[in-house]
């Protein structure tokens, strides 16, 4: 028995030996992840700041790096190739995995290191042609010398920096997947620069509001989809004049019905994707100078979407935040100016119903003829299972994502539509970026926003010579009004775009006479003034309208003022509804419930989503759930549909109270508005109750809304959850569901330029760095940090920690 079980335990040793060498599915071999020597425990601790000297084969000269004490470098070089290899060099340093994670997700690779759990995500990014709209995109930028040689520089400095790597200096995440970092590409920094254009010009919602009026009707529609909005306050002032005689489009005589949609394209950029953004003339601050503030809503990760740096040389001196993986400054300042971005939301996305020839693809209707397609082939690697050969055709509009019969996505029929972005077409932000971190004045920013083209971006700038002004830039198509709003027809050349808006012709205002510019996302300008049709449907009014009746009340305004504003809490949608829900309820006294104490706490609330506010909490939820009350039973379940959006809704409640839209029509009896609010705010209550506890007293806003900022896997050791700040969907501080401020910012354009900023996270991407989450505190306060701006490579500064010298490969240490 003895020689029995020795021979059991030998050949079970043997089997947990050959396991935990081997891959099982997408997970890589435990044995390597838990090797002492190049596995996760070799990870330091507490690595420390680089420092010392290194020499990097290409550069021409000596690079000089200094870090601060929260891990910024401030890079000094004497030409521009050296700046920019050193930069990717140093940004490779701290966020290497989060590059390649980004440009595996654009371009469909992400099955190569997770499996098949990714597969229908990277299908999809293949068939919306991230990568071809990648290489179109790369081709523009390397046409041109200076951006060529800034991407060149960018590339050669990240494989610089993967070149010194070992096994057991790979960041965590390679190991945790059992994978190695491959070299970097100028694609992939095109890669990058697509991630963004899908994040903020990705989301479609034609097929929604064809199912809503196919269901609804015109009437309908033209009540809670119009675009007509008198209480929106625009960016650009209402009755400013337009001086130009605007370009002329086609519309069809009738409407292009679609069928209706079982479906909604998948793996949509968040909704609440958007930004805050102002500026403030001499004239209303105490120093007589320009005052700038922007903070771009994204989703909140760590490590952060942004980079943090200061780059040098004798021709600039720029200092602010990177998309992590591009070169430059896309939001900061430098001496002279300041400027800052929020997505316009323009509609640049349109979907066009397809009419093949036959079921070979290879042609389709257009203009009373056929037109040949194109067809790209493209194979997926999948880790632990066969690759996915798919072919994607292409038309001139652009890919066709889904194709009839096809278990793509949906088991349900999927259609045949292709795809107008204007993320696919060629440009050259890259040259915008180097222009804006040189630019001097007005006129140079002017000048370095015409190669911007997507995704449309409401750029606000400052000057030291005292100018301040926004403009929606961008490639906006000329438009027939609605056209984009629900699917085309693909085959009739008048669906199709002919021209885009003249630069001149952008909604723009420069040196307004009330002192400020702003945008959050709103109309760019009042539908019934501007001549050319940008969208139906922008952000709701409040956190536009907010900072406008903010700062029109402010003056002498200072850094601090800016400060403040940015973490404004306040709901306008609150203030403007809840009295009328508190009314509804006024005279309810239910059994079940003791409803005295759920008033008391909706009436003492003061509108603001602080972090401990309970009346936050019960508002926020008893508003999501009226609107469930309201509208699931108008429309067929499983079909996907657009409600309206809420600042319609609260106009239509308030005059409208009896609507015929109102009554539940599931039930036998005719439901008021007061009935819906009662049940709607009963199974509320329930719900907190279950979440947070019986007492009302003890409930939190912070409890109530996902008040996280995740690791980009999602891991929960390195998660921060529960983020105690404030902030809501509609507030100026419009943190909620994992999104919000992700770099916030403020410059006073002094004769010695001033700075703030802070994002959620750190410049680490290493989550066992001390440099990981450091700046998560002071976001989470709602303060800024001082940003050490240098004036020269030997000034004299305490912040600063470590210094790294670059030289050339060979040059005499």
């Amino acid at each position: 028995m003895s020689m029995l079980r020795a021979l059991l335990l030998t050949a079970l040793l043997g089997f947990s030996l050959w396991a935990l060498q081997r891959p099982w599915g997408s997970l890589p071999p435990i044995a390597s992840l838990l090797d002492p020597m190049t596995g996760i425990w070799a990870v330091p601790s507490s690595p420390s700041l680089p420092q010392g000297q290194l020499e990097l084969e290409g550069l021409s000269g000596e690079v000089i790096v200094r870090f601060d004490d929260r891990a910024v470098p401030h890079i000094f070089a004497t030409n521009d190739q050296d700046l920019y290899m050193a930069q990717g060099f140093v940004m490779a340093g701290d966020r290497l995995w989060q590059m390649d994670f980004y440009a595996r997700a654009a371009s469909g690779r992400l099955s190569e290191v997770l499996g098949e759990r990714a597969l229908e995500y990277d299908r999809y990014q293949r068939r919306i042609g991230m990568v071809w709209g990648a290489e179109r995109l790369l081709a523009e930028m390397e046409a041109n010398d200076t951006t060529r040689t800034i991407l060149n520089a960018f590339t050669a400095g990240i494989n610089a920096r993967i070149a010194q790597l070992k096994p057991a200096d790979y960041p965590f995440e390679f190991k945790l997947l059992g994978y190695a970092p491959e070299p970097w590409s100028n694609l992939k920094t095109a890669l990058m620069f697509m991630n963004i254009r899908n994040d903020l010009s990705g989301s479609s919602s034609e097929h929604r509001l064809a199912n809503t009026r196919k269901l609804k009707g015109e009437a309908f529609m033209n009540q809670f989809f119009t675009n007509r909005q008198d209480w929106v306050d625009p960016i650009v002032p209402r009755q400013t004049p337009w001086n130009f005689t605007p370009l002329s489009v086609e519309q069809p005589e009738t409407s292009y019905l679609s069928p209706l949609f079982s479906y909604e394209p998948p793996f949509q950029p968040n909704p609440y994707n958007g930004s805050n953004n102002w500026a403030v003339a001499g004239s209303k601050t105490a120093t007589g100078k320009p005052l700038l503030s922007n903070d771009p809503h994204l989703n909140l990760t760590l490590p952060a979407i942004w980079y943090e740096s200061q780059l040098v040389t004798p021709e600039m001196n720029v200092y602010g935040v990177s998309l992590t993986g591009t070169p430059g400054i896309t939001i900061g300042f430098n001496q002279d100016v300041a400027w800052g971005l929020t997505n316009t939301g323009s509609d640049v996305l349109d979907w066009l119903q397809i009419t093949w020839k036959d079921s070979t693809r290879n042609e389709y209707r257009y203009d009373g003829g056929w037109r040949s397609t194109e067809k790209r082939t493209e194979v997926i690697r999948v880790r632990g299972g066969a690759d996915v050969v798919d072919e994607v055709v292409y038309t001139h509009h652009g890919p066709v994502a889904l194709r009839e019969g096809e278990k793509v996505f949906n088991v349900q029929t999927p259609v045949e539509h292709a795809m107008r972005w204007i993320a696919h077409d060629p440009s050259n932000e890259m040259m915008t970026i180097f222009r804006l971190n040189r630019s001097k004045n007005k006129t140079d920013l002017m000048q370095a926003i015409e190669t911007f083209r997507a995704p449309a971006q409401n750029m606000v700038y400052a000057t030291r010579e005292g100018d301040i002004g926004i403009i929606s830039n961008g490639a906006l198509p000329v438009r027939w009004i609605g056209q984009g709003k629900y699917p085309g027809d693909g085959s009739d050349p008048r669906y199709a775009w002919k021209a885009f808006i003249p630069s001149e012709h952008l909604p723009q205002i420069h040196n307004p006479s009330r002192g400020f510019v702003s945008s959050a996302n709103q109309h760019p300008a009042a539908p019934e003034e501007y001549p050319y049709y940008l969208d139906y449907a922008f952000a709701s009014y409040e956190r536009g309208t907010r900072i406008n009746q903010r700062l029109a009340a402010m003056k002498g305004m200072t850094p601090d003022s800016m400060m403040h504003l940015l973490n404004d809490s306040y709901s306008l949608h609150a203030a403007s509804i809840l009295p009328r829900m508190l009314k509804g309820i006024q005279e309810w006294s239910p059994d079940s419930i003791d409803i005295r104490k759920h008033r008391t706490l909706l009436s003492s609330w003061d509108y603001y989503h602080e972090p401990n506010r309970g009346g936050a909490a019960l508002f926020q939820r008893w508003w999501s759930q009226l609107q469930t009350e309201i509208w699931s039973d108008e429309f067929p379940e499983g079909v996907p549909v657009s409600w309206p959006a809420k600042d319609v809704m609260v106009r239509s409640l308030l005059s409208q109270p009896d609507g015929e839209w109102i009554d539940d029509k599931q039930t036998p009896i005719v439901e008021t508005l007061d009935d819906l609010l009662r049940r709607s705010l009963a199974m509320t209550i329930r719900n907190l109750e279950e979440q947070q506890g019986e007492d009302p007293a003890a409930w939190t806003w912070v409890k109530a809304q996902n008040a996280n900022v995740n690791h980009l896997l999602s891991l929960m050791p390195f998660n921060a959850l529960e983020i105690q700040a404030g902030g809501c969907a509609e507030c100026v501080n419009a943190f909620r569901n994992g999104n919000g401020p992700s770099w916030k910012m403020v410059v006073s354009l002094e004769d010695s330029v001033k700075a703030w900023g802070v994002y959620p996270g750190g410049q680490s991407g290493n989550p066992a760095s001390p440099y990981y989450r450091s700046n998560l505190p002071t976001w989470e306060s709602g303060n800024l940090h001082p940003l050490l701006f240098l004036k020269a490579v030997d000034e004299k500064a305490n912040a600063t920690v470590t210094t790294l010298t670059l030289s050339p490969k060979g040059a005499q240490l």
